[in-house]
């Protein structure tokens, strides 16, 4: 019967049409990526400042910039290691507005963090009724480079590898 020599043709056919299809969209997806890293490019040495709280301590400052909605009567800054320990503490801002926390790798105790080491920004705020205030983090720092192995391009900084989406705003270094 010819119709069950041709079904099994049509079949085999049509699965290498998809293989090739296949091919041809990874090649798409590959070029799609490497437009992406080119056009990333233009930001090394900028400064960024990304949607995280968290940055690895390398020696140097770490900056974060954390936002009040609202003035606050306490304001606390922490820094936290990776076990959620608090390792340095400071009174923060009590005014609405953005204000930037500056973070040397001094630890409570006076000694100072190990580079390499990943710690987080916790800003605790109360209002005049001691009503928690929410603030927003974020972390100010420069891009050094871009990095295509991760399935979607990725911004290098002296403090981490931060997702492109994660960019809130890209600044001139001062």
């Amino acid at each position: 019967d010819s119709s069950k020599f041709t079904e099994p043709l049509v079949q085999f056919s049509g699965v290498e049409q998809q293989i090739r299809s296949n091919k041809q969209l990874e090649t798409l997806i590959s070029a799609t990526n490497s437009n992406a890293g080119a056009a990333l490019s233009g930001y090394l040495g900028q400064q960024a400042e990304i949607d995280s709280s968290g940055a690895a301590y390398t020696g140097g400052e770490v900056h974060w910039r954390y936002t009040l909605p609202a003035d606050a009567t306490s304001t606390t800054v922490t820094v936290t290691d990776a076990k959620g320990k608090v390792v340095y503490s400071k009174t923060g801002e009590l005014a609405a507005g953005s204000h930037d926390f500056k973070w040397n790798g001094e630890l409570i105790g006076g000694e100072t963090a190990d580079e390499g080491t990943p710690y987080w920004i916790s800003v605790v705020a109360e209002d005049a009724n001691k009503k928690a205030i929410t603030p927003l983090h974020s972390l100010v720092t420069t891009i050094t480079g871009v990095d295509l192995t991760y399935g979607e391009p990725a911004l290098t900084t002296p403090v981490g590898v931060f997702a492109y989406a994660d960019v809130k705003r890209l600044m001139r270094n001062p």
